[in-house]
């Protein structure tokens, strides 16, 4: 296994799954996702099959229905971490939240390799991240811009204006 391939379950259209191992970005050539089978071979598949691909912690092969154990699907109060929190609308009226960066990386996601990177609302569960392609993504609502709460730092007085003085010369 290459330097930076990480897990991935790849779930098609018509339900099939595939484990095995992909770069972290810019796994999409040509419309195509290339993924290193579990098995040990390498497999094309057309990015317009794909119906998503989980970034997991492991690959459950025992579990047929749900490997990725994605868990909730939606936050239950505001997020912690920082980045833009949107709300996907997905086919047969599926909803799904997560964060994502909102900077180049989410640009380069979304034109180079043609979807969206999330982070899923349930740190603890299995998916670490999340790809949905674009085709799979019927619109995207924007709930919040999460910033670090970092405290404006007080300006800094001298030690000279702190102290009184206590003998004149």
């Amino acid at each position: 296994m290459a330097t930076g391939q990480k897990k991935a379950i790849v779930r098609l259209a018509d339900d099939r799954l595939l484990w095995g191992y992909l770069p972290s970005q810019g796994f999409v050539a040509s419309g195509q996702v290339t993924l290193m089978l579990v098995e040990g071979k390498a497999e094309s598949v057309d990015l317009m099959e794909v119906q998503s691909i989980a970034f997991v912690r492991d690959f459950n092969l025992n579990d047929k229905s749900e490997p990725e154990r994605l868990g909730r699907r939606q936050f239950q109060g505001r997020p912690r971490s920082p980045g833009l929190w949107v709300r996907l609308h997905l086919p047969g009226n599926d909803l799904l939240e997560g964060m994502t960066e909102f900077d180049v990386t989410m640009m380069n996601s979304l034109l180079e390799d043609g979807g969206l990177m999330l982070t899923p609302p349930d740190g603890r569960s299995n998916t670490l991240r999340l790809f949905l392609p674009r085709h799979r993504i019927v619109s995207i609502e924007v709930l919040g811009w999460i910033t670090t709460t970092a405290k404006p730092s007080a300006p800094k007085r001298s030690v000279a204006e702190d102290q009184p003085v206590l003998f004149e010369r």
